[in-house]
Parts: C-alpha cells; structure tokens; sequence
C-alpha cells in the first residue's frame, strides 16, 4: 500500500484475504503512528494480533511501545459495534466522537480507526442501520480531526452490503490501490436508494480498471 491517507479520508477498503485485510489496517494504523496520531484497531477478536502485530513491526513499529502509550488500542467489536449485541448508529457516532476529543486532550494530532466490517455477517439487531451510519461518517470526518478504513470482505458479505457499501464512501481501496470512488453517493440518495447486487461485480471490475 503506497497510498498516504489524510484526516477526513473515510475509505472503503475491499479484501479478499485474512492476510490482506490485517496487512492493509498494519500498513494504514503504521503511517498514523509515525505521523503522532492515536490508532483504533478494530477486528472480531484479539485472535488476529499476533499476525497484525507482526506486519507492524515489518512497517517498522514496536507495537508493545506503542500500545504502552495508549498510542495504539485494540478494540472489539463487542466494546464498540455490537455493544450488548446490538448495533446502534448513534451510540457508535458518539463513541467515535468521544474518541476523537480524548485523543487531543492526551496531546495526539488527531485519530485514525480501522474496522472490519465482518460483524455484519451476523443477524445482529440494529444492522440496518449500517447504511446510515456509514453516510453520516462523511459528514463526521470532513469536520474532525480523525479518518477510518471500512474494510469490507467482498467474497463473504452479501452483494447488497458491498453495493450499499460503495455507495457510502467517498473513496475506495481495492488491490492494494486507493482511488476516489465513482459509486459514492451523497446521503440521501445514499440512504434511499435501493441496493443494486446484480451490478456489484460489474463496479469491482470498473474500480480495478480505474
């Protein structure tokens, strides 16, 4: 990954491996420490640290120092998406807010999150709402002082997941290659549209040409 992300990127990385997935979030949560930001790690469980721990240290980071500094924090998706089971778009708004604030109080320039998107595998309560929420964010981070990849597994979820997905982030990641993203739409589209599955290969083979 070569790309270098800005405060206010709020990206839609799409993977296809374990692998890729977690060496995308080491390379993108190495730039932010460099750069003296605070970095949220978000995955399913701590089983994937060891891995993620060690693309960190190819990128040139001591992960225990970091962490030790309250630089670097990994999160659950139980501590955040699915607090008590359910997802529930405000709370995770604010809970993003609330780490934003924390950050520079502690003398941070700013936070940068990634979160796997694999919770929505789950039949959880509130996960309709992910739509929403991930529109909201683009009014969120233009105006904080903090950026996020979404990182989306295009082979397990489903097709109107991806596309609604694509439709909520201004920018897209896809093969390692960040790009601005022709699908995006502004919020209420974004948030009205009905999803289009049928066309989701078709825009993953648009994206790759770009």
């Amino acid at each position: 990954m070569s790309a270098t992300f800005q405060q206010g990127d709020h990206v839609c990385v799409l993977y296809e491996t374990e692998d890729e997935r977690v060496r995308t979030a080491a390379e993108y949560i190495a730039e932010g420490l460099k750069r003296g930001e605070r970095c949220v790690y978000l995955s399913h469980s701590s089983d994937t640290l060891p891995r993620f721990h060690q693309h960190l240290k190819e990128a040139g980071i001591v992960p225990e120092e970091w962490v030790a500094r309250s630089a670097l924090i990994h999160l659950t998706h139980a501590e955040t998406y699915l607090v008590d089971g359910v997802f529930d778009a405000e709370r995770t708004l604010r809970m993003a807010d609330v780490a934003v604030s924390a950050a520079l109080a502690d003398g941070f320039v700013g936070v940068r999150i990634v979160g796997d998107m694999c919770w929505l595998l789950q039949e959880v309560a509130g996960a309709e709402q992910v739509v929403e929420y991930e529109a909201l964010l683009n009014h969120f981070f233009p105006h904080v002082r903090a950026s996020a990849l979404c990182q989306y597994d295009h082979r397990r979820l489903k097709a109107d997941l991806i596309d609604h997905g694509l439709a909520t982030h201004p920018m897209v990641m896809i093969d390692g290659r960040v790009k601005p993203n022709p699908f995006f739409r502004r919020f209420q589209e974004a948030v009205t549209r009905a999803p289009e599955p049928d066309t989701v290969n078709e825009k993953l083979e648009a994206l790759r040409r770009l």
